[in-house]
């Protein structure tokens, strides 16, 4: 929230309302305070000018000693966490200055909860990879932070922030190599989408469905849409067009599932406004009609709305604070289980979609037909041997887009298995395995968690056979208590420092009791 408003010097007066009502929130608040507090008021309203501590300067001093204070506390719990994920990315201000924000995550260690905290916000003037990275060491430094808990790296896709050789996190692992970069996993969604929707229909249906929401935001266009809904027998619930995220696609859901709800009445406001004297806008609208009314269109709507209602609940929960790394490749591989289904059955499932765009066209008065073909087509698909519009646009538009989108999420995802397999070594394999199954996860897991010692060898004190003594013994606790973690906070959650282990060196032999 702004602190200051457009007029805020002068003296406060606490009984006369000010005549300029936008005196900021900083004088609001402090007006409303000395209401019941006589000696603020006596000191707003006393004599002098000078001792008042209202000024700007005084204001921006408590807006930078809120930011020390705010800084110095998450500073404290970091470094109390003894290890932490840097988060960064680099955008310019309103004002061209290039600036990064600098975010932590951690656990607190009082509530056993995943934290996620803003630092603060960097300008720059170097955005290549080696500048950013000594950019967010320096300031980690600055701020108090003790790096070498530093243990993990979370930027966007970029080529100056993941880049392999020249990349922030290649120049951060130089200095710390075991702050493992992981590739934001929501942006990772981003991404699939995006180029899973370069399929040429969909890529068309979503740039027309972008021009109508801009065709009706002005008010008198948007008058028309809202009585046509408001005249509809049955009155939808939705009531407008929802603008186009631009940044993240599957957000584009909403957009879509609206704009399918109330198409009918889209057509006929379109239809009604293309009957006006203003030929640019009549123009324009008649263009918007001849669109959506295509039969590639509507079958492009309902596909899309298909897909990203799948992929919708992955980007929501890759974007909670608590999900780690095990969950998040767990929930995109379930969401590609479901997109295989579609792919297998894509027969059975694309017959009721088509049954469904069929409809809905049959209320515009469109129709729904094969394109004209040639005997070279280069800019569309032309298979042959389809002889309905349902076979053709199941092969041309629907298996594309279904396998594109599949392939798109497998890529993307892999990155993040590969850094997950050490840590998945933590985890006892799923129940129902076959016996031949268990051993080679038994095999393949102990390679990775040995692996793993190695890596973190300067976090532990013990010798490595202990250490992975220790591990079958996490193991029997799980087991023993019938609760298998899905996650690491689960499994922090259940463990306890009730198990006291005993090694003897010359015999090799292990124990453990209760205390």
């Amino acid at each position: 929230m702004a602190l200051r408003g457009h007029r805020d010097s002068g003296k406060i007066s606490i009984i006369t309302a000010p005549t300029d009502k936008n005196q900021g929130n900083f004088r609001a608040i402090l007006r409303y305070r000395a209401k019941g507090d006589a000696l603020l008021k006596n000191a707003l309203e006393g004599p002098g000018e000078r001792n008042k501590y209202t000024s700007s300067t005084i204001q921006n001093e408590i807006i930078d000693s809120c930011n020390a204070l705010i800084l110095e506390r998450v500073v404290s719990e970091v470094n109390a966490a003894k290890c932490f994920s840097v988060l960064a990315d680099e955008t310019a201000d309103i004002s061209g200055v290039e600036q990064v924000s600098l975010c932590v995550r951690y656990v607190d260690l009082t509530t056993l909860k995943i934290k996620e905290h803003f630092l603060q916000f960097v300008p720059t003037a170097d955005v290549t990879g080696e500048g950013l990275a000594k950019v967010i060491l320096n300031n980690l430094r600055e701020f108090g932070i003790d790096k070498k808990y530093l243990r993990g790296q979370g930027y966007d896709g970029v080529a100056a922030m993941s880049g392999e050789f020249n990349g922030v996190q290649a120049h951060v692992m130089k200095n710390h190599p075991t702050a493992l970069y992981v590739h934001c996993a929501a942006h990772s969604l981003n991404l699939a989408v995006s180029k899973a929707s370069e399929v040429p229909e969909i890529r068309n249906c979503l740039g027309i469905v972008g021009q109508a929401h801009n065709f009706f935001s002005y008010p008198k266009r948007r008058d028309v849409l809202n009585k046509a809904l408001a005249e509809a027998e049955n009155i939808p619930k939705i009531k407008t067009l929802k603008k186009m995220c631009t940044t993240r696609w599957i957000e584009r859901f909403d957009s879509v599932s609206d704009f399918k709800e109330i198409y009918v009445y889209v057509v006929d406001a379109l239809s009604e406004v293309s009957e006006w004297k203003d030929r640019v806008t009549a123009n324009e609208a008649r263009s918007l009609v001849n669109g959506i009314t295509q039969g590639k269109f509507i079958i492009a709507l309902f596909v899309t709305a298909k897909l990203f209602a799948l992929g919708y609940p992955l980007s929501k929960h890759l974007q909670k604070i608590s999900i780690d790394l095990k969950e998040a490749v767990s929930l995109a591989e379930g969401t590609i289980s479901e997109m295989q289904k579609l792919r297998n059955n894509a027969e059975d499932e694309f017959k009721e979609i088509f049954k469904q765009a069929t409809l809905l066209a049959n209320e515009v008065s469109a129709f729904i037909v094969i394109p004209r073909l040639t005997a070279h087509q280069r800019h569309r698909s032309n298979p042959g041997n389809q002889n309905t519009p349902e076979d053709y646009y199941r092969v041309t538009l629907f298996i594309p887009y279904v396998e594109r989108f599949l392939s798109e999420l497998k890529k993307r995802f892999i990155d993040h298995k590969e850094v997950l397999a050490g840590f998945q070594a933590l985890f006892p394999n799923k129940e129902g395995s076959t016996p031949e199954e268990q051993q080679q996860f038994d095999k393949e897991s102990q390679n990775n968690f040995e692996y793993l010692i190695k890596f973190y060898s300067e976090d532990f004190n013990d010798n490595p056979e202990i250490i992975i003594a220790e591990r079958k013994l996490w193991f029997g606790k799980i087991f023993k208590e019938k609760i298998v973690p899905t996650n690491a906070m689960e499994a922090l959650a259940i463990y306890d420092e009730t198990w006291v282990y005993h090694w003897d060196p010359p015999t090799k032999q292990e124990s453990m009791e209760w205390v």
